[in-house]
Parts: C-alpha cells; structure tokens; sequence
C-alpha cells in the first residue's frame, strides 16, 4: 500500500548562482517525492531498499544501503556521486557538511539503540528487525488465543468480545494520531465510501472466527481456518478475473482432505463452531478481495493507518449487532462470569485479550513491511502450527492420531499452496 520513494538526483557541474538554483530545485524534488507516504519497503533503481515505516507506521526517511546500514539521504548521495567522481549537490537543508550527515547515519543505525517508541524497530538490520518482529508476531498472537479462549470459556459472549476487541483497536489508534506517535491518515469522503465494504468484510470475517472459538477448541478452529486459500482461489477467479496454475489447484487437495480428517475425530466439533470457522474464511477473502478493487487508488495510507481505520468503521457496524444478537443476555452471563472468577479478574482478561488482539494484528503489519508477501504466507503458516501447538498444550486438548495427521496435511497444503502462487509470481 505505498509508492516508493525513488527520487533521482539532479546534478550540475555548473558554478555559481546557477548551482544554488539548482540546489533549492533539487530539495524541493525530495519533499514532493517522499510527502506522497507509503507503507511498504521498495527497491530504487540502485538495489537499495528505502525505508519508509517503522514499527508504530511512522515514516522514517533514509536508505538502507547494500551493506544493511540505515543512511540519510544526504550521506547516501553523496557517497554515491564520490565513488563517480563528481560534484555532489546537498539535498538536506538542516546538513552544513557531509561529515555532520554521516554522523546522523551513524546514530541511526541504532548502536545500543535499536528501538524507540516512534520507529521501534526500523534502526535494525533487515535479518535482526525481521526476526524480532516475526518473534513478537507469534508471541502476542499466542497471548491473544490463550487469553480469548479463556475470557470466552467464563463469559460466552462472542459478539460482546469481538466488539470490545475491535473498540481496543480504535482506542488505541486514535491515541497514537492524538499524540503523534502514528502519522494520521488523510481520510477522503471518496476513501471512506471506498472502505465501508472492506470494513465490513473485516468485522464479519472477525465475529465469526470469534464465535468459532467459543464453540470448539483454538486448535481446530486454526485448522479450519487454514483452509482460507480454498476460498481465495474459487473466489478470486470470478471476482478478479485471476487464473491460477494446475499446482495451486493441487495444493487445495490437501488442504480439504486434511480439514476432514481432522474434523473425524476432533470431540470439540461443533456444527455452529464450524460454520463460524468456514464464515470467517469467506469474508476474509472478500475482506481482500474488495480491498484490491475498492482502495487501488488510495495508496497513500499506509498498512498500519489503513487496518486502524477499518477497526473503526467495523465498530460502528458490529456494535449494534452485538447488542441485538447478545444484549438481553449479557447481564446474566456478567453475574455468572463474575462468580466464577470475579470482577476484577474478568475485567483483567476481557482488556488483555483486547490489547493483545491489536498488538499482534499491528506487528503483522510490521512484519510485512520490507519482505515479500510469499515469505509473510509462509511465516504466517508457521504461525498458525505455533498457535496450534501452545493451545493443544495450554487447554490440553485431547489429539487422536488421524486429528494430528489431517492437521498436518492441512498445513502442509497450506504450505504448497503458498509456493505454487510464488511460482506463479
């Protein structure tokens, strides 16, 4: 969801007032290229990676040069037009020398100081930034599943949970644009019309994939759930106008097979817990689908803005639905909830499971940012058997063998099917 940043210099080898010209002309360049935002790490035309968000989504100008080193603009230039032997033009206004730059380049590779509350972990290399973020992906991811599950468990209100998850989001991103740790979005009337269906999507996607939850065990639901590329493929053709090669055909052979088979013997198996499961693969891929089609043209908000955003808008559309799907029930389960482990413990886990709920879909978008979208596919197949794993052991769910292998053979198909599409690629 960005445009890279991949201003080409001007360079004179005249002298004189016509140097200085020159010099404004080129400043003034670099501020209308790198003010059109972006979300995303893209390559220049020189194989060097430009940097253009950090771990809250704010944008942190520089170049990441081939040896993994985060430089200002400035020192990058003229670095580069040193090594051809010609005069080098000062792009950055605040910069009196290029010793002063390659100071500032030095302090921003983070030495001692590789994270800050507005760029967080951006000051890493590439590999180290990547593990860390994948590293806390998977840990508030597993966080947020022990803690839903075990909130659901007391107080069987999945309409009530996913609607104060989704307000966690909103809470929080409109901190983060109040107090500018978060660059805030420019909303359009035009963007917002664009946004109602793929919000919408996102809420239904979300619900149901809660209520799922509450009916059946962490570990099944995330099988179930693996079975999202099965949707995206028979959607995306009609929808999209997509083709797809025999070996991602292939791939979903699996993927069904194992589905069922860990559905034979899974004694967690409810028909509802099912359908919400199946519910919340559909809009997902429509969550997508409708994302490609509607937003191709507001490319200016980033990942981070744009998730926050559709938070904000599901809530408006799942809180009433919460409150005519739930609401004349919700005080009797309290009363139940709060005798079972009291208030304050209830309390406690309904805001953590919020909270964890936002970190983990945030440090995904994280996560994304600066790797190719199959390396993010395979990492987010890991992340589900991690998931799987923690829950199976934490809630101690009984497994069968024929649950473990159909299990397996789902992910693996998952797997597969993330590799054909690179293929395709």
């Amino acid at each position: 969801m960005a445009t890279a940043l991949n201003a080409r210099l001007i360079t004179t080898r005249g002298h004189g007032n016509n140097t200085n010209t020159n010099n404004r002309t080129t400043r003034r360049f670099l501020r209308a290229s790198s003010s059109k935002g972006g979300g995303v790490l893209a390559k220049d035309d020189d194989a060097s990676l430009v940097v253009v968000n950090g771990f809250w989504g704010k944008p942190t100008k520089g170049i990441v040069s081939s040896g993994g080193m985060l430089m200002s603009r400035s020192t990058q230039y003229y670095q580069k037009k040193k090594s051809r032997g010609m005069v080098s033009l000062k792009t950055n206004a605040s910069s009196t020398s290029s010793s002063s730059s390659a100071k500032a380049a030095a302090a921003s590779t983070g030495d001692g100081n590789g994270f800050s509350l507005k760029t967080g972990f951006s000051t890493l290399a590439a590999g180290p930034r990547t593990a860390v973020l994948f590293s806390l992906w998977y840990f508030f991811n597993i966080v947020f599943n022990v803690y839903n599950k075990s909130t659901l468990n007391v107080f069987p209100y999945p309409w009530l949970i996913s609607t104060l998850q989704l307000a966690a989001t909103s809470i929080w991103m409109l901190v983060v644009w109040a107090t500018g740790i978060q660059e805030k979005p420019k909303v359009s009337k035009a963007f917002l019309v664009a946004v109602l269906p793929v919000a919408f999507f996102h809420m239904v996607g979300h619900v149901s994939a809660c209520v799922s939850f509450s009916k059946m065990a962490v570990s099944f639901t995330h099988v179930i759930k693996a079975a999202e590329p099965v949707f995206s493929v028979i959607l995306s053709g009609p929808l999209l106008g997509a083709t797809y090669s025999p070996a991602v055909w292939a791939s979903l052979i699996p993927i069904v097979l194992g589905c069922s088979m860990a559905a034979m013997k899974e004694v967690s198996f409810s028909i509802s817990g099912f359908n919400g499961a199946m519910i919340s693969n559909v809009a997902m891929v429509l969550r997508n689908i409708t994302s490609k089609k509607q937003l191709n043209d507001f490319k200016a908000v980033d990942g981070i803005n744009l998730y926050g955003i559709l938070g904000i808008v599901g809530l408006f559309y799942l809180a009433p639905a919460a409150v005519y799907m739930e609401g004349s029930q919700w005080a009797a389960g309290w009363s139940a909830a709060v005798a079972k482990v009291g208030a304050e413990k209830l309390c406690q886990m309904l805001f953590l499971s919020g909270v964890f709920y936002h970190l983990y879909n945030q440090v995904s978008y994280q996560a994304l940012t600066g790797i190719s979208p199959v390396t993010f596919s395979v990492g987010n197949s890991l992340k589900r058997v991690a998931v799987i794993v923690a829950s199976v052991i934490y809630f101690r769910n009984p497994v069968s063998p024929l649950n473990a292998a159909g299990s397996g053979l789902a992910l693996l198909g998952a797997y597969l099917y993330t590799k054909a599409t690179e293929k395709k690629k």
